[in-house]
């Protein structure tokens, strides 16, 4: 819910069009007729046919209640527990918005202000980074990062302070 802000990619969630967040709290933040103008565009993932699913989801198994845009992205809200996020936030966007701001300005201000120092020095950005991982990761034949083993991820690490990226890039990109 917070990488987009996290990784300095935009400093407002909603912002960033590939954000899980928007979906969470649709309903309060756009007009009706244009969630129906949405729900108009979908359809169920069993509704497709066989090369589209193959498309969409490759071999990976997807439920069949899963709603799918007309350009083939698969709506968020299908696979998001959204009641739990929402009590999470009581149900309010500005609970969300609060604690996102909290976070980035009060909690870990010095934090923040050392990595951004930190990306000017290395020239990389959190999103480079993570491209970093992700080519790694497909190398090492895994999904993701999460999948790799330990020796794979000693190596990955090493590789990453070889380009120069600081350790608190790498930690929180790692999630470690």
């Amino acid at each position: 819910m917070k990488n987009q802000v996290h990784h300095y990619v935009t400093t407002y969630p909603f912002a960033y069009p590939y954000s899980s967040v928007f979906y969470v709290f649709m309903d309060q933040l756009v007009p009706p007729v244009f969630i129906e103008i949405l729900n108009e565009q979908t359809s169920k993932f069993c509704e497709l046919n066989y090369r589209q699913k193959r498309h969409i989801a490759g071999v990976d198994k997807v439920p069949d209640n899963w709603m799918v845009l007309d350009n083939k992205m698969i709506l968020p809200s299908s696979y998001i527990n959204i009641t739990r996020i929402r009590a999470f936030w009581g149900n309010n966007v500005k609970s969300f918005m609060f604690d996102i701001n909290k976070n980035l300005t009060d909690t870990r201000k010095e934090i923040i202000m050392a990595d951004n120092l930190d990306i000017r020095v290395a020239g990389y950005t959190d999103i480079e980074v993570c491209g970093f991982i992700d080519d790694f990761s497909a190398q090492c034949g895994r999904k993701s990062f999460h999948f790799l083993k330990t020796d794979e991820r000693k190596l990955m690490i090493r590789n990453l302070k070889q380009k120069t990226v600081n350790e608190e890039q790498i930690r929180r990109c790692l999630w470690l």
